[in-house]
């Protein structure tokens, strides 16, 4: 075996005994932890999407009316669609 392959080996052995709390409930020494962790997870994604929808749909509105949806303007004018 490689010394990498070692040292890789090595790292994951010592991962696996991480104990991890948090302040919200987690904690990596209870049994079926990991199902908590996935549950969670997926609600966050699923918050950065609606996050991400709702400031599309602002900017989106902002532009429409004429106004800056973000960033410098540069003095460009919006013009309405023909």
């Amino acid at each position: 075996m490689s010394m990498k392959a070692q040292s890789e080996r090595d790292l994951a052995h010592e991962l696996s005994r991480l104990h991890v709390v948090t302040d919200d409930g987690i904690d990596t020494c209870i049994v079926g932890m990991d199902i908590l962790i996935a549950v969670k997870g997926g609600m966050a994604k699923q918050e950065l999407r609606q996050i991400a929808y709702r400031t599309h749909r602002a900017h989106r509105g902002l532009a429409l009316d004429g106004r800056c949806a973000g960033g410098k303007r540069y003095k460009w004018l919006v013009s309405a669609p023909h």
